[in-house]
């Protein structure tokens, strides 16, 4: 048996084939396939299933571990393929499904197959079917396996680990997992006649290339996080956030210096020291967002007013220095934002807003915090930028319509600011503008190389709201991405209304 199985293995060395870059492409088709499934990324190849006279043989490729299984169904391997692309690895093997001499499947399980991998690691684990039309389910199980969304598509339904489909499919659909803990099944089954039957499968495994092959010159994307809301009591424990922006006054949080204000307005600082523990507990770092003011401090007398509040000229250093008596309480706060879409600075004399109010007072938080702890990054601007219903005070800016009241304004405080080390953005743009915006900013003047703070991002149920894609943070999150920088920060905004798990968003 095992001669038999050593020639069996030199007879298939005449369909190993090696693309332009020297790697190998195993099976017939070669890198054919690869292009065939169109698929983006990639992991070193691990072990495959050969099938000789019904026998189940399992070669193994690497040492990792991977032992892919056919279930009962009669799944047979027809071709497996070995790439690497944009610093990642991937292997992938493609499946047959059987059918009769009429071209149906023999099969009410259109297929089942079983990953065993010895090696512990979480990697993201994907699926493609091709050639079926009708109602059928995708089935991911164990491994503490966990939906990682769809690659591309739309209109399908999420019930525990299983994806229901009920559309032509020529899409991914993956899972999270870590095969360490336990094998990884996927299971495809019918749910209704098939006016075109399941005839292939193709499963891979996506890996970050840690062998020392990666992409040198490619540097780290930012960080992840959310801003915390009075609504912030559904935003798990065990979060895969990397940051926690907190507001010292409002969204849940009272000023922290209870001399300052009214009882109802203040207390001693239990609120957010409350959250700033909770955030260190979950290993996030701390990110202070300098607004709003209370009624003692605001121009408007009011409690957190707002549209039209800001701290009063008479009361912006005293401002600044309860900032820097914060910060210097609470060495786990590593970032400070300063103020929150430039609240309380339109001008309505001028029709526009008061960028050099808004920069004197950042100047004092910037001085007042960096004299306390130098270390701590601060940033400020986060101006709006949206088109303006009058068409009159909007501008393309690297192709997006944008209000150029708000360019201005960040361009003066840019100009102006007495330092930053980072710069606060909030668009109300279409997702695929976002990086367009980014790219823009940073070829401003002062702004080269500052690491941009995209303080909000949401999830509203609408695909319409310029906030979204399709409706959820997953989309946007993915158009801003690929265009951060090491020390970029993307903050979601978690409202109650429209929560999602953190757990599943982006990473």
């Amino acid at each position: 048996m095992r001669a038999k199985l050593i020639n069996f293995i030199k007879r298939k060395k005449t369909g190993v084939n090696r693309d332009i870059n020297g790697r190998f492409a195993y099976g017939s088709g070669g890198l054919a396939n690869l292009k065939k499934f169109n698929y983006q990324r990639a992991v070193p190849l691990a072990s495959v299933i050969l099938l000789v006279g019904g026998l189940s043989v399992y070669v193994s490729l690497a040492s990792d571990g991977n032992l892919w299984t056919p279930g009962s169904s009669g799944v047979r391997l027809s071709s497996r393929v070995r790439t690497a692309k944009d610093n990642n690895n991937i292997e992938y093997w493609k499946f047959e499904i059987p059918t009769d001499q009429g071209g149906r499947s023999k099969y009410k399980r259109a297929g089942s197959l079983t990953l065993t991998n010895k090696a512990k690691g979480t990697n993201e684990y994907c699926t493609t079917i091709q050639n079926y039309l009708g109602s059928i389910r995708v089935r991911w199980s164990g491994a503490d396996a966990s939906y990682s969304g769809q690659k591309s598509g739309s209109g399908f339904k999420i019930s525990g680990k299983s994806l229901y489909i009920n559309q032509p499919l020529n899409q991914d659909f993956c899972v999270t997992a870590d095969t360490g803990k336990g094998n990884l099944t996927i299971s495809i089954d019918y749910l209704s006649n098939a006016s075109t039957p399941i005839t292939q499968v193709a499963v891979y495994k996506i890996t970050k290339n840690n062998n020392g092959d990666q992409d040198k010159s490619e540097e780290p994307k930012g960080k992840v996080g959310f801003t915390w809301t009075q609504d912030n009591i559904m935003i798990p424990s065990k979060s895969k956030s990397e940051v926690a922006n907190i507001h010292m006054y409002g969204w849940g949080s009272l000023w922290p210096f209870i001399d300052d204000a009214p009882r109802s307005e203040a207390d001693s600082g239990e609120i957010l020291k409350s959250r700033i523990e909770k955030a260190s507990k979950d290993g996030q770092e701390v990110m202070i967002t300098a607004c709003c003011a209370p009624s003692t401090f605001s121009t408007t007398g009011k409690a957190w007013d707002l549209d039209s509040s800001r701290v009063r000229d008479d009361k912006e250093r005293l401002y600044a220095n309860r900032v820097a008596e914060f910060v210097s309480k609470y060495p786990q706060v590593k970032y400070v934002q300063v103020w929150n879409e430039l609240k309380g600075y339109w001008e309505t004399e001028h029709n526009t807003w008061d960028a050099e109010s808004y920069t004197r007072f950042y100047n004092k938080v910037y001085k007042a915090v960096k004299a306390r702890r130098p270390n701590v990054k601060v940033s400020g601007g986060y101006v709006v930028f949206s088109a303006n219903s009058s068409s009159s005070n909007n501008a393309l800016y690297n192709g997006v319509n944008i209000d150029k009241r708000s360019v201005e304004a960040l361009q003066y405080w840019l100009d102006h600011a007495h330092g930053f080390d980072a710069i606060s953005l909030d668009a109300f743009v279409a997702p695929k503008d976002f990086p367009k915006i980014m790219e823009y900013v940073r070829k401003m003047q002062r702004a080269k190389d500052k690491p941009i703070w995209w303080a909000e991002f949401y999830n509203r149920p609408s695909a319409a709201s310029p906030f979204t894609s399709a409706g959820n943070p997953y989309g946007v999150a993915k158009e801003i991405i690929p265009s951060m920088k090491k020390d970029d920060i993307l903050l979601y905004w978690a409202e109650r209304k429209f929560i999602t798990d953190i757990n599943k968003l982006l990473r």
